[in-house]
Formats: C-alpha cells, sequence, structure tokens
C-alpha cells in the first residue's frame, strides 16, 4: 500500500495527520506511533510543564480526567447530537432534587382530573375527544416519554450548527491548515455531539423539574394518544397559590387534555410544528464577521474602560466594569436587560466652562485634591484650543437617563462654585476630549491630558435608586454602583436638578 498521503492532506513524514492524531489521542483512540488504545497519552510529560499550562501537575491524575472525556465522547453513534450522553445526563439533573415513584393515590387523582376535564370539554368545544390514555409521569418517567420527540426538534438544530460551525472553520483556516482541519472534522462533530449531547441533556433534566403536563410548553412531547400530569410538580405549582390543590390540578388536567385534542383532531398540526423547527434550522449560519465584531468591541485593553476600571481601584469602589451581553439600541433597552428603570440608569453630561471667576472660592477638581489658589481665566473654548493648549475646565453633570440638563440650570447650581456660564458641549467635542460617544461618557477614569473636570454635580433623583447603573466608557460596557458611592468617587456635588 502507498504511504503517500492524499493530494493536500497534510502529514508529519509518517503518513499521518497531526492534528487529526492529536484529537484522537485526546478522545480515546490509539496513540500516534503505536500503543495500547486507551493508554496515558501524558505518562512522560514533564509535570512542570503540565502546570506551567494550567493543568493538573500530576500525569496520573491528568489522564483520568482525559480518561472522563473519553467516556463522555464514547457511544452516541454518529448523529450530531450524542442522545446517550444527553439521556444520562437529564436523567441525572431530574432526580437533583428528589423524584420519588409516583403513589397510587397520586395516579387515581390524576386520571381522575384528566377523567372530568374531558368530559367538561365534550359539551364547551367541538374538537372530539382525544381519546388518550391518562398516565401519572415522574420527573424520570416525563424525560423517558419525550425524549423520542426532543431527538427530532433537537437534531435539525444540532446538525445546522455543527455543519455551519464546520463550514466556518474552514474557511476561517490558514490555507495551509485548512487540509488539516478537514480532514479532522470527524473529530471535531463527534466533540459537537457530546457538547450537544450535554446541553441538550441539561435543558431537558430543568424542564423535568418544571413541567407539569405532557404539553405544557405547547408542544407536542407527549407519545400521541397520551395524556400526562405529573403530580409532583403540579403539588409544586399549587404551593403558594391559595387555591385548592384538587381544583388547580383540575385546571392543569383540562389544559392537558384540550391540547391533545388539538392535536389529535387536527393531525397535521403536529407535524407543522415540527416542520417550522427544522425550516428554522435550515437558516442557521455562523456570522464570523460579526463574532470578530463582537470580540472587538469588548477589548479589556481599550483605553477607555481600562482608565474606568484604575479609577474604582485608586477610589477603593466595589464596583467594577462588566460587559454586557449586548449593545442596547435605547435606554428601555438597556434597563430591560439589567432588570432596572431607566431612572436608575445614569447619564453622564459634560458642560464646557465659558467663564470663570478668580475671585471665587477654591473648588475641589474631579477625582483629586482640592486646587491650591484660583483658576486661570480662559480665553475661548474648546472648539478654539489646539492640542497642545492648556486643559479645558468642564462641568460633569450625573443624572438620570430621560432628564433633561439645561446649561443654565447648571450655571446655577455650580456659581458657589466659581462656574458662572458653561455650556452643553457638542458630540464631536465630547468624542474629541474623552474619547467616548457621549452617550457611553463614563463619571469616572476620563483622560486628563486634554480635559479639567472641575465640578462634578449629581442629581439628588438619582438617590431614589438602591443601585445605579452608569456608562464604562464604550459601548456594550456599564458599571454598577450607588448614589453614596457614586458621589464618593466623584467628589460630587449634590443639586436637585428641574
Amino acid at each position: 500500500m502507498s504511504q503517500t498521503p492524499p493530494p493536500g492532506r497534510p502529514d508529519d513524514g509518517e503518513g499521518r495527520n497531526p492534528l487529526e492524531d492529536l484529537l484522537r489521542q485526546l478522545m480515546g483512540g490509539m496513540p500516534p506511533g503505536g500503543g495500547p488504545a486507551g493508554a496515558n497519552p501524558f505518562a512522560g510529560l514533564d509535570p512542570a510543564a503540565l502546570q506551567a499550562a494550567g493543568l493538573p501537575g500530576d500525569p496520573a491524575a491528568l489522564g483520568r480526567m482525559m480518561a472522563q472525556v473519553q467516556q463522555m465522547m464514547a457511544g452516541g453513534g454518529d448523529g450530531p447530537v450524542n442522545w446517550d450522553l444527553a439521556h444520562q445526563v437529564a436523567r441525572q439533573r431530574a432526580v437533583v432534587d428528589g423524584d420519588p415513584s409516583v403513589p397510587d393515590a397520586a395516579r387515581r387523582s390524576a386520571a381522575e382530573a384528566l377523567r372530568l376535564a374531558d368530559l367538561w370539554l365534550d359539551e364547551r368545544t367541538a374538537l372530539g375527544s382525544a381519546g388518550a390514555t391518562s398516565a401519572a409521569w415522574s420527573r424520570s418517567e416525563w424525560v423517558e416519554a419525550t425524549l423520542p420527540v426532543w431527538k427530532q426538534l433537537a437534531e435539525p438544530v444540532a446538525r445546522s450548527v455543527g455543519e455551519a460551525m464546520a463550514t466556518a472553520m474552514a474557511e476561517q483556516a490558514p490555507p495551509e491548515m485548512r487540509a488539516m482541519v478537514s480532514a479532522a472534522s470527524g473529530v471535531v462533530r463527534s466533540v459537537g455531539g457530546a457538547v450537544f449531547g450535554m446541553q441538550v441533556g441539561q435543558a431537558i433534566g430543568e424542564l423535568a423539574g418544571e413541567v407539569v403536563s405532557g404539553t405544557d410548553i405547547g408542544l407536542p412531547l407527549a407519545p400521541e394518544g397520551t395524556t400526562a400530569l405529573l403530580p409532583a410538580n403540579v403539588d409544586a405549582f399549587a404551593e403558594g397559590l391559595e387555591v385548592p390543590l384538587e381544583e388547580v390540578r383540575l385546571y392543569l388536567a383540562l389544559r392537558e387534555c384540550a391540547h391533545a385534542r388539538l392535536f389529535t383532531q387536527r393531525p397535521w398540526l403536529r407535524a407543522h410544528v415540527l416542520g417550522i423547527v427544522e425550516a428554522f434550522a435550515a437558516g442557521i449560519r455562523i456570522d464570523t464577521e460579526r463574532i470578530e465584531e463582537a470580540v472587538r468591541s469588548v477589548d479589556p485593553t481599550d483605553p477607555r474602560t481600562t482608565r474606568v476600571r484604575q479609577a474604582l481601584a485608586d477610589a477603593g469602589a466595589e464596583a467594577d466594569v462588566v460587559v454586557l451581553d449586548h449593545v442596547a439600541r435605547s435606554p428601555e433597552d438597556l434597563a430591560d436587560e439589567l432588570g432596572v428603570p431607566v431612572g436608575a440608569l445614569v447619564r453622564c453630561h459634560l458642560l464646557l466652562v465659558e467663564e470663570e471667576d478668580p475671585s471665587a472660592p477654591t473648588a475641589t477638581r474631579y477625582g483629586g485634591e482640592p486646587d491650591e489658589g484660583p483658576w486661570p481665566p480662559l480665553t475661548g473654548g474648546a472648539e478654539r484650543r489646539g492640542a497642545g493648549d492648556a486643559e479645558v475646565p468642564a462641568v460633569l453633570v450625573l443624572a438620570p437617563q430621560r432628564r433633561r440638563v439645561r446649561a443654565t440650570d447648571v450655571a446655577g447650581a455650580a456659581s458657589g462654585l466659581g462656574v458662572t456660564a458653561v455650556r452643553a458641549a457638542a458630540p464631536h467635542e465630547v468624542l474629541a476630549l474623552t474619547g467616548c460617544a457621549p452617550e457611553d461618557l463614563p463619571p469616572t477614569g476620563l483622560p486628563t491630558d486634554a480635559l479639567r473636570v472641575d465640578v462634578v454635580l449629581v442629581d439628588t433623583a438619582l438617590g431614589d435608586h438602591a443601585v445605579l447603573w452608569a456608562p464604562a466608557g464604550r459601548p456594550g460596557t456599564a458599571m454598577s454602583t450607588s448614589y453614596e458611592e457614586l458621589m464618593r468617587i466623584t467628589l460630587g456635588h449634590p443639586v436637585e436638578l428641574a
């Protein structure tokens, strides 16, 4: 047999694909160069090198850890989801909070409720009886009964995501690596199947502890011709409702029987619902450009967020910069994501000082110590200053989102601090002086090379909220704080803005 690798397939000089060998070695296949399958591939490695890589220093411990991974990857067939693993994870999760067998009395109560519900529907709907068999399931029994439908629902999605990932990997790999990546695609798909199996199994197990019937989530999960209740979950659902358990059980049985009639008397509906999922899965694509854009947007080395983090640390603040799941399109969108009212969102307004009174008393500057003397007179606004000119004096106003901030109100509030006239900085001025868009302007950590924030005014309306969220310098980031801490870290002065 020829030892020449297929055209375009990389090898290590001995006819082997090094990437494929590495993956198979980790996943439990034959070690490179031969040897017994399942042998510890880390036996000859230096413990110090393992520890330097953030791994256990004991090769035997690392081997046991990888054996568990290999066991997880084993089985499941060649499908897009490792269903053996999904079944195992679902069963384990379903019994975390206990899952006793359904007592006979509970089975009789469930059957009676389903029978009464079906009789009531005979007089209230034109849809005929489903003629279904009633059942009372434990959580584990629900997992077993619904798993076949979960396979129909999850496999199209997993298959499309797996294919999209393989395509994206091949497209993004350097030209010299594409053949190697392609040759190892089978092992990569196996890993993907295991990951999907764990995710699907976890989701099914979680639902098993929450659903109260076979069609509770609106999908035809129960086998055709079956109506079912989960007595343990029905009891948990009824707790605290101040309604007798019998009435709650009858209501849930009524809903279950209505779903069963709908799917039975309209046979096309079940296939239609499952087909919608398949159609959705067929359109799944992985937009690598958006992924790269998202990664760039949360660059932890960005100087704007770095300055904010440093300022918070220097002030001994408990707050820190957090990265949000997405860039909010509006304050309302951001408030919904954070679970707070819009009034708890801080908007930072930058106003430029037009005139200063040299005879005014000394004020405490933003983020620093009190000045030693009166401020020098200004010669003009920021638009008339060059890059090498003196710092531009400014006032920073912290107010709730949607609160209108007028320059005249700010000047009046700051007059006792030596500021007699201010104007709102234009968006391009805010960007030029701080590097931030107006909506991303943070309350602390602003650059001091071109800007001198002499006064910080904090609207007392912010004190109505226990938790405040302020911008952190760039889109998709925010910092959580309190009114008291905000006053402290900014050396702010409380004011009431109309």
